[in-house]
């Protein structure tokens, strides 16, 4: 099937989602969270598909999240083919992990693969953290899912010895060691490259509070910069 590429401002945060009108939807026989593989000359991309069913969005179009714009380089009004799409094989194996099942380390790097990837929806990914939370991880499934995340993950390349971290506990809402433990230490010209997530142990993690009076999320080459300048 061949649709009209159409910007529709919107972003997932994430996830690859196109919009498909309802009875375009209906002729390429798939449904909301489906999959279609977006082709248009050597550029190929799976998505996942959002339905609209009200006459908003028109037939013979298809709206692109702006996830999907940054990969797939097209531009509003662009003619694409569109395909069914299989689920990706991580689907399978996070349905074992709900079942019950212990997850091998191929299985366990597929579906890291495919988040970092953005492969799949928040809804997929959930149920992956669903099954890891209700039937546990052996020693062995940590395991590849630390390896699976670093494998996967980018990786900070610091020429630098020794390389110096500090985390803390966590779970005591109001801590904030941190930002001035790193502080001290990187003054005193040790490398500290601190990393944090967001609302980790309360509303306001790390991340959140540094974020106050300066900016957190960064580029892999500016964080390299950042360290090389401040340690």
């Amino acid at each position: 099937m061949q649709l009209k590429v159409k910007t529709v401002n919107l972003s997932s945060g994430g996830p690859l989602i196109v919009i498909l009108n309802k009875e375009d939807a209906t002729k390429l026989d798939v449904h909301a969270l489906d999959r279609i593989l977006l082709k248009k000359g050597k550029q190929e991309i799976i998505v996942a598909v959002d339905v609209a069913r009200n006459r908003s969005f028109k037939e013979g179009n298809i709206g692109l999240f702006d996830e999907v714009l940054q990969l797939f380089k097209v531009k509003n009004n662009d003619v694409v083919s569109v395909e069914v799409e299989q689920k990706p094989l991580s689907l399978y194996y996070i349905k074992k992990k709900l079942d019950g099942g212990i997850l091998t380390k191929h299985e366990i790097d597929g579906i890291i693969k495919d988040v970092v990837n953005n492969n799949l929806t928040e809804i997929e990914i959930t149920s992956f953290v669903c099954g890891c939370y209700i039937n546990g991880l052996t020693l062995y499934e940590s395991a590849y899912l630390t390896e699976a995340i670093v494998a996967n993950g980018k990786q900070l390349d610091i020429d630098a010895y020794p390389i110096l971290d500090k985390h803390s506990a966590g779970g005591v809402p109001g801590n904030r060691t941190t930002p001035l433990i790193v502080s001290i230490v990187a003054a005193a010209g040790f490398t500290i490259p601190k990393t944090s997530t967001r609302s980790i142990t309360s509303v306001s993690g790390t991340a959140d509070t540094v974020e106050v009076f300066a900016p957190v999320t960064h580029t892999k080459k500016k964080i390299e910069e950042i360290v090389k300048k401040t340690n």
